[in-house]
């Protein structure tokens, strides 16, 4: 009974419900009832229902109406889309007998739901259904048939949808609010709820729905009780919202509040912001909500991390809202700013503004709110676009007002400024005083937001009359501080002045001296604003009783500002008098000296005389006298006191100074013990409070109590209040500031000040002229001018020569005083010097005494100083090389202080070591530390630091290598910042990115970001930039392809630029030509202004620029024949700088000469020359360079025979370099060494010595050679009747079998005579047999011997060298034992010989003893130890014995060849035991080959237990982590490994432990280098992995990044691998999603060659990643409709995937649906073959499908025949899957009931026992019955 009971409820809950156990409690009594909870829709209700009720509602009538009723409901759940739901309801809902209020609130309710899911198209807005439903509904509202419930539900709805279907809600929503309204008291706390968050999304569309707020609010105390957390989250939002439109909303703010601390456990982190953000807004209106407000933050920061940025930016301006209000708030804001950095990347700009505005409001209260403020700043500018003018001002105030404590706002305000005159149209009138006000604020820590003044002052102009008081007097406080910075900002103080009078009353006294101080410091400037002095002092006047002691004092200075200009202001002057004359002592030091000058200047000469007493006290008691002596001098005062050693008292205040006298001193007066208790006292205070009093001058008397003074002391005394006097110490006379004894001391202040206000160039030398000889220009001086000197340096040759006279004067003080120079002063001067010295040489004359100064001032110097003088150094020390001097010390001290560099100072200090490494090498000791630091401050470097860092380390980077761990973080930051960069930032970057990409190939990660941003910017480069940045592009064009956008502009830009380029400039632009030609051909638009030029700047041109412009014409001679303009000036040239020339250019050069000979025969002028030269550097030559050399050489035999002069010399070094010769050079070689064999017969010897090395190599080498190197190694070896070419002629076609380029290579003639061989490439040919089994090579030997004896003589030896060729290489794969194949081949080749005769067949004969025995079967015979045969006439001679031992080349290619030849893992295993010891044989081929192996082993099911259990693996973990640490595996290998090693996981066993983290570091660091199928499978194995190690997802990300650059590259299957193993990965590691957007660009050109599989797997991958990356559906209809055609090859589970995936992207792509029917006709083909998961994710597909794709239905009958026979092996999921699936198919396809039983009652079983624990746990008291 109980299972069945069981098995009931499980099916109930199939159709969508839940049901809870509840405990059989009810008393006897009671009629029986069914114990369950049923929970639909998100709505439970308690079933408890008499049965007799149960049974009226079985026997009620109409029973086929209310069947259909209920199942119009369920449809209606069930839809699937909007589009379905309209469709279902197109007909019923015009039944008002069928369609109820039921279907009303369930229809609505699931379209909003729609849209809430971004479910909702255009074209379901414009259906027709809309007029019939809205028509329904407002029918029902006339006849009053919606309850309150369903009321509530459809204006929650309408409010979801209403911008969609506003037109025909227009007149029903009215209605709709009014029965709203009119059912408020009958709704539930859910309804309630809905209703008000409904009323506030439509109070501006409709503003009839404020109508039925007051019965809401009036319904919400009685129902707060019974609401959940969300719900009283929802009411207070909307409370809040309401609150100005419905002011009835208010009363129910108190019972939220009350109820909220009850349940704020409960919320969610939505509801936590939204209540804290509603209890801000409502504060003032409802002070109760404050009840509320510490509970909400005391759970804030437990919710913190599940935060959105939304969220954490509504709570963080909440708190700042709320911290006056309620403190307790303040818990909540350090988790919040903790926070906040890690979600900054997501917040909009509105959150942008509103968190660092919070910030601001927050730094005092909650100084850990700063830690916020950093991210906040950096992610502004990206984002400043984007923001309303409200946000813009918002921004800038918290800039203002968080510069001190957190600098790094500092960042945001250029693009700030930059944007606020674009938007100052738009802006409030607070938002323009607060932008006003904080410009002023900011002038000097960012001069850059002095861009936006004028645009805010012209705008003030007109809002001024909008202005509150606060913002009228911010905004000209903000103009009298910017007016020197910024003059246009006067343009508003007029518009000012006019409205201050007005609004004078209203002003607060803060406000009201702001204004007048403004005045005063306007008046000069802007006379108009005097008008508003007489206001303003009447207004004060009325006020002055309550300032305080600092108004008081502002506003007296204010007023002696204005003493002249208006006499209105000294009627103030008295009472501020009397005010102040009472509290002089409280004032503080600095306003003490500001009220004596503006007390003198008003003439209150009592309050001056008081204010002079009180500040020569002070001056006396804290300037003079250090607190330590003056206690030591007291207590000892107090001591001879204490003895009662003295005979008279201190006299009274105002007695004549007098001292202490002796015991022996004549007539002793009586000692009064009252005034000794005074000075005790006075004594006592003194030394409590660290202020000691000063006694009057010491008689002779008082000298002999405290000691005889000491030459040159005086003591100072005073007498103190308490009628004593205080003995004080000594004070030296020579440590009195001078600066007080002096007379002009007033005037050195004045003349600093002066100096510093100086407002142009010829103002401030006439200042100099006047004073720089006089006595009072001291060190100050000189500094100060100096550098406001430098800042006007661009406009300083326009100066009059008269007046620019006075800088060599002052040079010459600079070094008279440069020993009394501070450190700061020092480096303001070596600064100023580097900046003025080419607008005035004179300046120099300073620098070498500077220089000598800086070693004994380098300790003090604080971080910047140290940059400034590097920095000027490194400009310095060509014109001045005694600067050199310095750089030792301050290398030394830089890397103590670079923890405490700005970013600025560390790149300028980076700059300048690169600029100074060749002069003062001691800078080098520098970099290590600056580039450490780098990483750390990069994201603060703006775009010139960034660029200047990259350069520099490019430049650094082989004397310092440490610099390259500054490059990746430079790297990755530039992107951000090249839109800000200049031409020249952006050239250098480029150049930079060239010159490390091997050094540290994460640089190019900045080459895609600034190619785009170039040519942008090309019209402002210079001549330097642009050459530059064409050679960079000629650098990184193999490595960042999309370099290449930039190349077209540059080219372009060059032909105007051209006239002004230097001759290096024009080297490298044509070299980058030469370079870049195939890649990009616009360059060569470039290319005939580039030569025209180097004609006339060839006589400037060094030699290394000679020898690349004759290389580059040699290579652009036929794409641009205009190059050759330039060779004969360029031939002419070159012997004149031959001697100078490096080997590379002499090599270059001579290839050069040899490749434009038939084109420009005057490059046959600088022939000699290099061919005299070339002898002498052949020692230094590389070995392509030697190549180069006799190719040449080889070329010019006919027109220049004197190059045959260098041959002797290049032969002696080849034979030297040979086997360091790459692949390009040997056909190279060969092919000089046959031209050259008969040209130069004293050579003939030596060049003859290189044939057998050189074909040995080409051997060898075959394989790899290109089509062209093949064709000149067989021409040269067949014309210099070299017997191994024919070997290598059988070699050619074997090898030319695979290659798509050449499908084979026939000999047609040869004539030996004229050493001539013509070669036929032929596609498709059928002479060609490319397999064994065409020719019958084991069915019919003599089949084949007939064919190969009709064969040309020459092919024939090379087919029979081919079949003889060890197994498994070229196109052919042996099947038999090798020694089966030696002897057939080799009877073979002896048949053939003996047949055509030895004087017919050389070839023959040659092959059979060449290419059978010498090439192939030599090798491979002393590798097995074996015998081999020899043939010979008639007969076959067996020769016993090994042959020599291997070279290690051949021991590693015999490893390798046994490693891919093992037929199992444990013969692979026990081959590689001994390899593995030996390190020097065991390299990275092997291990990738031997881990691929065994993966293939594992994959085939053909790796045993045992194998698993082999010792040698440990070796092989051994090896592999020895590699790893000395990072010996390439890319290609490092990604083999990996891929390996996810299918060897289970088997390496405890050994992968520490393997796999540093294989994945490998894999990381490896991955720029990757090709396209290594990143595939690299991808691929961390997908399968990252379930069983979590470590391998660190690669993903340098995956991700890799991937788009090489997706050009990847063939179907890589894509398809990527794609899903992306979709596996982008849950735990969200970077792969960078890698998708490319490969699905990719797809759409690949689908055709796709294979079942690939399709399935890209199907599987966009439907798992299409909501979090929406563009992959683009590529699903190129795949869809490709589907028809491969459906029939799928696989079970590929079948089962796709139709998964074509559910799943129904809605998002419909185009998917064109590939349901074919993969439904497919499915009863293929169900056998399912498994569980399979058949379970088919029915669970076709359930969902069934409604587009109505075919579906046919596949329905197969998988529930098969479901019950697997249903066993389901899992509860798969089991839960296929019975909701079985629901919602029954109606259409009753088959599918028969699995619905076996699917029951196996859920049943499996989750028996979990639903029993479930229930026991939820009853308090369990019993036997339960």
């Amino acid at each position: 009974m109980r299972r069945g009971t069981l098995a009931a409820m499980l099916l109930v809950s199939c159709a969508g419900s839940t049901i809870v156990l509840s405990p059989p409690s009810v008393p006897k009594s009671q009629k029986p009832w069914c114990g369950a909870a049923v929970t639909h829709g998100g709505r439970s209700f308690a079933s408890r229902l008499p049965r007799r009720v149960r049974e009226r509602r079985r026997q009620a009538p109409d029973r086929n109406s209310d069947g259909e009723a209920r199942r119009l409901t369920a449809q209606i759940t069930k839809a699937g889309s909007a589009s379905e739901l309209l469709a279902l309801l197109d007909k019923p809902v015009e039944n008002a007998n069928l369609f109820n209020h039921f279907h009303m609130s369930a229809a609505w309710t699931t379209l909003a739901r729609f849209k809430k899911r971004r479910q909702f198209r255009k074209a379901d807005a414009a259906s027709p259904v809309w007029a019939k439903l809205s028509a329904r509904l407002h029918k029902m509202l006339q006849d009053d048939l919606l309850p309150p419930r369903e009321a509530a539900n459809v204006l929650y709805s309408v409010g979801e949808l209403f911008e969609e279907i506003e037109r025909h809600m227009a007149q029903v929503l009215p209605k709709l609010c009014r029965a709203v309204g009119a059912k408020a008291r009958g709704m539930k706390a859910q309804s309630i709820s809905n209703s008000m968050l409904a009323a506030v999304k439509l109070q501006d569309a409709s503003p009839e729905v404020l109508d039925a707020v007051p019965a809401l609010a009036k319904r919400i105390p009685a129902t707060a009780e019974d609401m959940k957390p969300q719900e009283l989250s929802n009411c207070l939002w909307a409370a809040a919202k309401l609150q100005d439109a419905a002011p009835e909303v208010l009363d129910a703010v108190p019972a939220l509040a009350k109820r909220i601390p009850g349940q704020v456990e409960d919320m969610v982190p939505q509801g936590l912001s939204n209540s804290l953000w509603a209890a801000a807004k409502l504060q003032d209106a409802s002070p109760e909500v404050l009840d509320a407000v510490p509970a909400l933050a005391k759970r804030i920061p437990d919710k913190v991390e599940d935060m959105k940025p939304q969220e954490l930016c509504n709570s963080l301006w909440a708190a700042a809202t709320l911290q006056d209000a309620s403190p307790e708030v303040l818990k909540a804001v350090p988790a919040l700013a903790k926070r906040i950095p890690d979600k900054v990347e997501d917040m909009k700009p509105q959150e942008l503004s509103n968190s660092v505005w919070a910030a601001a409001k927050l730094q005092d209260a909650s100084p850990e709110v700063l830690e916020a403020t950093p991210a906040l700043a950096k992610r502004i500018p990206d984002k400043v676009d984007d923001m309303v003018p409200q946000a813009l001002s918002n921004c800038l105030w918290a800039a203002a007002t968080l510069q001190d404590a957190s600098p790094e706002v500092l960042e945001a305000v250029p693009a700030l400024a930059k944007r606020i005159p674009d938007k100052v149209e738009e802006m409030k009138p607070q938002g323009l005083s607060n932008s006003l006000w904080a410009a002023a604020k900011l002038q000097d820590a960012s001069p850059e937001v002095l861009d936006a003044v004028p645009a805010l002052a012209k705008r003030i102009a007109d809002k001024v009359e909008d202005m509150k008081p606060q913002e009228l007097c911010n905004s000209l406080w903000a103009a009298a501080a910017l007016q020197d910075a910024s003059p246009e900002v006067l343009d508003a103080v007029p518009a000012l002045a006019k409205s201050i009078p007005v609004m004078v009353k209203e002003m607060n006294p803060q406000d009201l001296f702001n204004s007048l101080l403004a005045a005063a410091r306007l008046q000069d400037s802007s006379p108009r604003v005097l008008d508003i002095v007489p206001a303003l002092v009447r207004r004060m006047q009325e006020t002055i009783s309550a300032m305080n002691l600092q108004d008081l004092s502002d506003n007296f200075r204010a007023v002696a500002m204005l003493n002249d200009a208006s006499p209105d202001a000294l009627a103030l002057a008295s009472q501020l008098t009397q005010s102040i004359f009472p509290n002089v002592k409280n004032l503080a030091p600095e306003g003490l000296r500001m009220l004596l000058k503006a007390a003198r200047q008003l003439m209150e000469n009592k309050l001056a005389a008081k204010l002079q007493a009180e500040l020569d006290r002070r001056q006396l008691c804290t300037s003079s006298l250090k607190a330590c002596r003056l206690s030591q001098v007291a207590v000892g005062r107090l001591r001879l006191l204490g003895t009662n050693k003295l005979h008279r008292c201190p006299p009274q205040l105002g007695d004549p100074p007098s001292g202490f006298c002796s015991r022996g001193a004549p007539a002793p007066a009586r000692l009064d013990l009252q005034r000794v208790q005074r000075h005790l006292q006075c004594i006592a205070i003194s030394l409590r409070t660290g202020c000691c009093l000063i006694l009057p001058r010491f008689s002779p008397c008082a000298a002999t109590l405290s000691g005889t003074p000491a030459p040159g002391v005086v003591w100072l005394g005073t007498t103190s209040r308490a009628g004593c006097h205080s003995p004080v110490s000594k004070i030296e006379r020579h440590v009195r500031e001078r600066r007080r004894q002096d007379p002009n001391f007033p005037n050195l202040r004045v003349l600093t000040s002066r100096i510093k206000k100086t407002t142009s160039a010829t103002e401030l030398l006439k200042l100099l002229g006047e004073n720089v000889n006089s006595e009072i220009f001291n060190e100050y001086h000189i500094s100060a001018a100096i550098t406001k000197l430098a800042r006007f340096k661009k406009v300083l040759r326009g100066v009059s020569p008269d007046i620019v006279a006075v800088i060599p004067v002052f040079a010459a003080r600079i070094q008279d005083k440069a020993k009394e120079l501070d450190p700061q002063g020092l480096a303001n001067c070596m600064w100023a010097a580097a900046e003025l010295q080419d607008e005035s040489s004179e300046v120099l004359d300073a620098v070498s005494a500077l220089a000598k100064r800086i070693p004994d001032k380098v300790e003090d110097m604080v971080p910047q100083a140290l940059s400034n003088c590097l920095l000027a150094d490194a400009k310095l020390q060509d014109a001045s090389p005694e600067v050199l001097e310095a750089v030792s010390a301050l290398a030394k001290r830089m890397p103590d202080k670079v923890e405490d560099m700005v970013p600025q100072a560390l790149s300028n200090c980076l700059w300048a070591a690169a600029k100074l490494q060749d002069a003062s090498p001691e800078v080098l000791h520098a970099v290590p530390a600056l580039a450490k630091r780098v990483p750390d401050k990069v994201e603060e470097m703006d775009p010139q630091a960034l660029s200047n860092s990259l350069w520099a380390a490019a430049k650094l980077q082989d004397a310092s290598p440490e610099v390259l761990e500054a490059v990746p973080a430079l790297a990755k930051r530039i992107p951000d910042k090249v839109e800000a960069m200049v031409p020249q930032a952006l050239s250098n970057s480029l150049w930079a990115a060239a010159a490390l990409q091997d050094a540290s190939p994460e640089v190019l990660e900045a080459v895609p970001a600034l190619a785009r941003r170039i040519p942008d910017k090309v019209e402002e480069m210079n001549p330097q930039e642009l050459s530059n940045s064409l050679w960079a592009a000629a650098r990184l064009q193999d490595a960042s392809q999309e370099v290449l956008d930039a190349v077209p502009a540059l080219a372009n830009r060059i032909p105007d630029k051209v006239e002004d380029m230097k001759p290096q400039e024009l080297s490298n632009s044509l070299w980058a030509a030469a370079k870049l030609q195939d890649a990009s051909p616009e360059v060569l638009s470039a290319v005939a202004a580039l030569a025209k030029r180097i004609a006339d700047k060839v006589e400037e041109m060094d030699p290394q620029a000679l020898s690349n412009c004759l290389w580059a014409a040699a290579k652009l001679q036929d794409a641009s024949p205009e190059v050759l303009h330039a060779v004969p000036a360029l031939a002419k040239r070159i012997p004149d700088k031959v001697e100078a020339m490096v080997p590379q250019a002499l090599s270059n050069s001579l290839w050069a000469a040899a490749t434009l000979q038939d084109a420009s025969q005057a490059v046959l002028d600088a022939v000699p020359a290099l061919a005299k030269r070339i002898p002498d550097k052949v020692e230094d030559m590389i070995p392509q360079g030697l190549s180069n050399s006799l190719l040449a050489a080889a070329r010019l035999q006919d027109s220049s025979p004197q190059v045959l002069d260098i041959v002797p010399a290049l032969v002696r070094r080849m034979q030297e370099t040979i086997s360091a010769m790459n692949l390009q050079d040997l056909p190279n070689n060969f092919f000089a060494v046959a031209m050259l064999k008969d040209a130069s017969p004293d050579a003939l010897p030596e060049v003859m010595a290189l044939v057998p090395d050189l074909s040995d190599r080409i051997l060898v080498e075959v394989g790899r050679l290109t089509v062209e190197g093949l064709k000149m190694s067989l021409w040269a070896g067949v014309c210099s009747h070299i017997a191994s070419a024919l070997v290598l002629q059988a070699l050619v076609l074997r090898e030319s079998v695979g290659r798509p380029d050449v499908r084979y290579v026939s000999c047609c003639g040869l004539e030996r005579d004229s050493c001539d061989l013509h070669f036929s490439f032929c596609r498709g040919s059928p002479m060609l047999l490319r397999s064994r089994r065409t020719c019958g090579l084991y069915s019919a030997p003599t089949r084949f011997l007939e064919l190969v004896r009709n064969l040309p003589v020459l092919c024939r030896a090379a087919w029979l060298s081919a079949i003889a060729a060890p197994p498994n290489t070229g196109a052919f794969k042996m099947r038999k034992k090798p020694a089966c194949h030696w002897t057939f081949a080799a009877t073979i080749l002896a048949e053939s010989w003996l047949h055509n005769g030895p004087a017919n067949n050389f070839c023959g004969r040659l092959a059979a003893e060449r290419i059978c025995f010498r090439s192939f079967l030599a090798r491979t015979a002393s590798a097995s130890g074996r015998s081999y045969t020899i043939p010979v006439r008639g007969r076959l001679q067996r020769r016993k014995g090994r042959l020599k031992d291997l070279s290690p080349d051949d021991e590693a290619r015999r490893l390798t060849a046994y490693i891919s030849k093992a037929r199992s893992a444990s013969e692979l295993l026990s081959r590689s035991d001994r390899p593995l010891e030996t390190t020097t044989l065991f390299n990275h081929v092997h291990m990738s080959a031997a881990l691929t192996r065994l993966s293939k082993f594992k994959k085939r099911r053909r790796f045993c237990q045992s194998d698993a259990s082999s010792p040698v693996w440990a070796k092989l973990a051994d090896r592999l982590d020895e590699m790893l640490r000395e990072d010996l595996l390439p890319p290609r290998q490092v990604a083999n490994v990996f891929y390996s090693i996810h299918e060897l996981y289970e088997e390496m066993g405890r050994w992968r432990t520490p393997l796999v983290p540093k294989l994945c570091d490998a894999v990381r660091a490896k991955a720029a280098g990757m090709k396209a199928q290594e990143l595939s499978n690299c991808l691929l194995a961390a997908a399968k992995l990252q379930a069983i190690s979590r470590e391998v997802l660190v690669v993903v990300p340098a995956l991700a990044r890799r991937i788009p650059d090489k997706v050009a590259d990847m063939i179907p299957q890589h894509l398809s691998n990527c794609l899903w193993a992306a979709a596996r990965l982008h849950g735990a590691s969200p970077e792969v999603l960078e890698a998708v957007p490319a490969l699905v660009k990719s797809i759409p050109d690949k689908v055709e060659e796709m294979i079942p599989q690939h399709i399935s797997n890209c199907l599987w991958g966009a439907a798992t990643l299409q909501d979090a990356l929406p563009e992959v559906v683009t590529a699903v209809p190129a795949l869809a409709k490709l589907i028809p055609r491969k459906a029939e090859d799928m696989k079970p589970q590929e079948l089962s995937n796709s139709l998964w995936a074509a559910a799943e992207l129904q809605d998002a792509t419909p185009e998917v649906l064109i590939a349901a029917p074919f993969l439904a006709e497919i499915i009863p083909d293929k169900v056998n073959g399912m498994k569980p998961q399979e058949l379970s994710n088919s029915m669970l597909a076709v359930a969902k499908l069934q409604y587009a794709s109505p075919k579906m239905l046919s596949a329905v009958s197969a998988l529930a025949k098969h479901i019950p026979d697997h249903a066993q092996r389901m899992n509860a999921q798969e089991l839960s899957n296929c019975l909701w699936a079985a629901t919602r198919l029954h109606d259409a396809s009753p088959k599918v009931l028969r699995a619905m039983p076996a699917l029951a009652q196996h859920l049943l079983d499996k989750t028996e026992d979990v639903m029993h624990r479930q229930l026991y746990r939820l009853l308090r008291q369990p019993s036997q019955n339960a």
